[in-house]
């Protein structure tokens, strides 16, 4: 569940750079 969480935080964090 933590990488999943971990995973979504990442993808977050590149939406927002792009």
């Amino acid at each position: 569940m933590c990488q999943l969480i971990q995973i979504l935080y990442h993808l977050k964090l590149n939406h927002a750079a792009i």
